[in-house]
């Protein structure tokens, strides 16, 4: 391409691909590059960058390289590293706080009852946040404990527990078992046990005579 064409190219834009042929684009070179914006607009950093940078009026930032430090610290993130998460909780907790006490300054030089109670609403309300975000911070540096504690069945003598279910896959599996437990079947179960000897009788016990009661009379 001589220096003409290349000077033409870059006065011209629009220019066909006929007098331009860098400019030539191929189908898949296109599509590759709408997935890749896509997927720019679609991820958590481009729409975190773009709200820091609506909100940063003092100076201008570079999307792209708000979007390259967030990376960054969402990589630290997946390694376990919550040093930025830890640094942003403090520095939430400390702005609250500066707030409060604006707020609560301002609300002494208040001259109306509305003002007054307006003022100190706002700043009890940034005295809270300040607060649950260092409770956040402390359970982020001291996660706790999970503590799983197992139920103790005590009583004096035998004792049934019959859980719904627990009782009802026991009734699928055994039916016979699960009755027993529930009591369903009431029918008496076979006396295994060895009889015993009968007992004789007294020689020298004789049978009571039969008494009339209508021979005696009350007094």
């Amino acid at each position: 391409m001589t220096d003409k064409k290349k000077s033409q190219c870059k006065a011209d834009t629009s220019a066909k691909s006929e007098n331009c042929p860098a400019l030539q684009r191929s189908d898949a070179e296109i599509e590759a590059e709408n997935n890749y914006m896509a997927k720019v607009a679609m991820s958590p950093e481009f729409s975190a960058a773009s709200v820091v940078q609506a909100y940063n009026r003092e100076g201008k930032f570079d999307l792209f390289a708000l979007m390259a430090q967030l990376e960054a610290q969402h990589a630290n993130l997946a390694s376990d590293n919550l040093a930025n998460a830890e640094n942003m909780l403090m520095s939430q907790a400390v702005a609250l706080q500066v707030i409060f006490t604006k707020l609560a300054v301002r609300a002494m030089g208040a001259t109306g009852h509305d003002q007054i109670q307006c003022m100190l609403g706002l700043a009890l309300r940034a005295q809270s946040g300040s607060r649950a975000t260092l409770q956040t911070l402390g359970e982020l540096k001291h996660p706790r404990q999970a503590t799983f504690v197992r139920q103790a069945n005590i009583a004096q003598g035998p004792q049934q527990v019959n859980n719904g279910v627990a009782l009802a896959h026991a009734h699928e599996e055994n039916p016979d078992s699960a009755n027993k437990l529930s009591g369903a079947h009431h029918e008496l179960l076979q006396d295994n046990r060895a009889a015993g000897s009968t007992i004789e009788s007294h020689p020298c016990l004789a049978t009571l005579e039969k008494v009339n009661g209508t021979k005696v009379r009350r007094g």
